[in-house]
């Protein structure tokens, strides 16, 4: 019950215990009330509790001693005491709204105590990954992309910015000439990293997946889904596994080693004429 709720049940509990008489329970009541408004509750409970004794009040001055006790218990915290002099109050006068009132206040009080806390608030989650994953390492470097039963110097690969952190180029090139230019861009909205390639005149696109040790790119050719898997290669380097989705599943279908190349490596294989930076 509220503050100003409870001190007007004091007074009106004051007014109606000075005019019935000034024996000892009734003393008692009114020293009881004072020290109620006062805020000394234990006090307070004990002079209720003396005047509360067989003989001592009314049954109209009885019903105000356990309301107001019930107040004194209720300030201190004690809500089953409380409830226990409120439904005392309640039975002698059951047409007093303020009896009512106070007992429905320190019910809800009581369920809302006995309630199970809520949740914990989850952990603030870590900050995102990098959303380019080992691509950041790859820019500005040069790789041969090694697959078996292939000479391991036959095509090279080079990673480079077109613009930083938002797009990526990645040609490949044999000593014919360019064979396939990809680019992975990052969508301004999302996030999300989307590819796009030209393979032999052949359009492919997808998008990729981050992971901590890994990353996913799902592709589409001609209508058909792959993906392939990079990784770091134990031995150095990178190798990217390219999966077909046969039969309800993905199975690897080609392995390719990406060990680093410098710009001497691919004069000397005849890739580049001229050093330049890798």
């Amino acid at each position: 019950m509220n503050a100003r709720a409870r001190a007007a049940l004091v007074v009106a509990a004051v007014a109606l215990m000075g005019a019935v008489s000034s024996s000892g329970g009734i003393a008692d009541g009114k020293a009881g009330l004072a020290a109620l408004q006062a805020g000394k509750y234990d006090e307070a409970i004990r002079l209720f509790t003396r005047a509360l004794q067989p003989g001592r009040l009314s049954a109209e001055d009885t019903e105000f001693a356990y309301l107001n006790r019930g107040q004194a218990y209720e300030a201190k915290g004690d809500l089953n005491h409380a409830i226990a002099d409120f439904k005392k109050a309640v039975k002698l006068k059951p047409d007093d709204a303020d009896a009512q009132n106070a007992l429905n206040e320190v019910n809800s009080k009581l369920a809302d105590a006995s309630a199970p806390p809520p949740p914990a608030e989850p952990p603030p989650p870590p900050p995102p990954a990098d959303p380019w994953g080992f691509y950041d390492d790859m820019v500005g470097r040069c790789y041969w992309r090694q697959a078996l039963g292939h000479d391991p110097h036959e095509t090279w690969v080079k990673y480079a910015w077109i613009a930083q952190g938002q797009s990526l180029s990645a040609k490949v090139r044999d000593k014919t000439g360019q064979t396939e230019v990809g680019e992975y861009t990052r969508d301004a909205h999302t996030g999300s990293i989307i590819y796009s390639a030209m393979v032999q005149d052949l359009q492919v696109y997808g998008t990729l997946a981050v992971a901590a040790d890994s990353i996913l790119q799902y592709t589409y050719l001609n209508g058909l889904p792959g993906r392939d898997i990079l990784k770091r290669d134990p031995a150095g380097g990178f190798v990217v596994t390219h999966q077909a989705f046969l039969n309800g599943s993905w199975r690897d279908t080609t392995t390719v080693h990406l060990v680093e190349a410098s710009s001497d490596d691919l004069i000397a294989q005849g890739m580049l004429k001229r050093k330049q930076k890798c």
